[in-house]
């Protein structure tokens, strides 16, 4: 216990770094977590300028122009094609439909001819898109009209059925804004790297150590109280950088996507802390230490997608960060927004994530161990 208390003696000591150092990296958090909105998606409807030519006078022209106009909005036009021409050369409209006459006797009778259309080819996307509300009215109609429904009734159902709107729900709850989590990668290295790896030089002083040594505690009981502190020193920090998660996102925090995701960062400051472990047999200098922190906060930061999202990462640069412990934890991260789509997580993949990072921090913990080793014996 006697080395349990002296780490956090020297952890007091280096509490004014540690208090800024904690408050600049809970606000990044915060900002973050503010403006990644945990809102539900909307999708807006896209309105653009139709030029009309109407050569018919039948009620299911005017049931097409009735819903079009409730979509779009309708610019009557003068049936004359150079001057159509120009309104779509200088962009006065982006589609012209033109209606010929008999329009509507022919669909009833089972012709679809009498529909034709002017588009600009930059126009392409919203010249499919109208073309496609089209087709949905149309076929509507036609099954409305089959069932023997009047021109009124069917015009009416029809455009009923295509304005119903459907929530979608995922049966695993909210997802947590997935920005927020992947940003943790740049902040908890950066802020336990910081926070812990000067308290651990520490112990490397000559004088300290000198103490430690003649103290009734043995080397395995020293290094045991050094881990216990590390850990609880990283829970601290771990709690306090979920705390803005709490009250940005608190519903969602506590959704089964919620838990999967403070479990994978639970496994972050575990990774975290073994580097900051090896971090303190490298280095003794704290200007180092805090160059080198924030520098691999920002290079894991890049390999996790918490700047560059990995979906959109090229396959090369995918197959280098694969050789990152951050990469995994980010991995996981996107299969948890996947499952959005899917409705469920991959997990044994999510395992599989899980578990790298776990090797890498035992990897780490099990070089600075022997790095520890080597220096004690050239003492």
């Amino acid at each position: 216990m006697q080395t349990f208390k002296c780490f956090f003696k020297v952890v007091a000591s280096n509490m004014l770094q540690t208090i800024i150092v904690t408050g600049v990296f809970i606000v990044i958090a915060m900002i973050i977590g503010a403006f990644d909105g945990g809102q539900e998606s909307m999708f807006r409807r896209v309105s653009a300028s139709i030029g009309i030519v109407n050569r018919d006078n039948h009620p299911i022209t005017h049931g097409l122009l009735d819903y079009l106009e409730s979509l779009h909005t309708l610019i009557p036009m003068e049936d004359d094609m150079l001057a159509l021409e120009d309104a779509i050369f200088f962009e006065q409209v982006r589609y012209v439909l033109i209606i010929d006459e008999g329009f509507g006797d022919g669909f009833a009778s089972g012709n679809d001819n009498g529909l034709s259309n002017i588009a600009a080819p930059h126009n392409f996307a919203i010249s499919v898109f109208i073309e496609r509300q089209i087709d949905l009215y149309m076929q509507t109609m036609r099954g409305y009209l089959a069932a023997r429904f009047t021109y009124d009734q069917a015009n009416y159902l029809t455009r009923h059925d295509l304005r119903q709107e459907v929530n979608i729900t995922s049966p695993l709850g909210s997802l947590v804004p997935s920005r927020y989590f992947d940003a943790l990668v740049f902040i908890l290295v950066s802020l336990i790297v910081i926070s812990l790896t000067p308290s651990l030089t520490a112990f490397k002083r000559k004088d300290l150590a000198d103490r430690l040594a003649v103290s009734p505690e043995t080397a395995r009981n020293r290094t045991l109280s050094l881990t216990m502190g590390c850990i609880c020193l990283a829970m601290v920090i771990w709690v306090l950088v979920m705390i803005p998660a709490y009250f940005l996102h608190h519903e969602s925090l506590f959704s089964p996507c919620g838990w999967l995701h403070l479990l994978n960062s639970f496994t972050l400051v575990c990774m975290c802390v073994g580097i900051a472990v090896l971090m303190a047999q490298l280095t003794e200098n704290t200007t180092v230490v805090i160059s080198a922190a924030t520098l691999g906060g920002v290079i894991l930061g890049f390999t996790s997608g918490a700047f560059v999202p990995l979906d959109i990462m090229s396959e090369e640069m995918r197959i280098a960060a694969r050789f990152t412990p951050s990469y995994w934890y980010g991995y996981n991260n996107l299969l948890l927004i996947e499952s959005l789509v899917r409705t469920d997580v991959n997990m044994p993949n999510y395992w599989l994530g899980i578990g790298i990072q776990l090797g890498f921090t035992a990897a780490f913990f099990t070089v600075a161990l022997v790095l520890g080793s080597e220096r004690v014996k050239n003492v």
